[in-house]
């Protein structure tokens, strides 16, 4: 009798043994996809700003276009003419949300007294 309570204290020990090292497995994983959110706020805050300063080269080879000092564009503007890094379908990635690349943002530049302005708008 006291060899098969032993056994089943051995085997308690094993099957909380292993839901224990389970739990900090999972814990471990979800911490760090937390902790990537506020990476990702920041990878789109580069990837707008890497935007706007070739929005700059593309309207300082555009100055014919601007209207009233004003030059609008889409990102799929800066694709075309291969100003701006995209994946293997011609896509701008975004980091914030994979499905929705930023091809289709709007982008306005401003020449006033020799200084550009940019806004990406979404």
């Amino acid at each position: 009798m006291k060899m098969l309570k032993d056994k089943k204290i051995i085997a308690l020990i094993i099957v909380l043994s292993v839901f224990t090292l389970g739990y900090f497995i999972l814990v471990n994983k979800v911490s760090y996809a937390f902790v990537q959110t506020s990476n990702l706020d920041e990878l789109y805050e580069v990837t707008i700003n890497a935007i706007k300063e070739t929005s700059v080269v593309y309207a300082q080879q555009n100055m014919d276009k601007f209207e009233n000092n004003i030059l609008s564009f889409s990102v799929q503007d800066l694709v075309d003419n291969k100003l701006v890094v995209t994946n293997s379908e011609g896509e701008v990635a975004n980091p914030k949300n994979s499905k929705e690349p930023l091809n289709s943002h709007v982008i306005t530049v401003k020449y006033i007294d020799g200084k550009y302005e940019v806004k990406v708008d979404n």
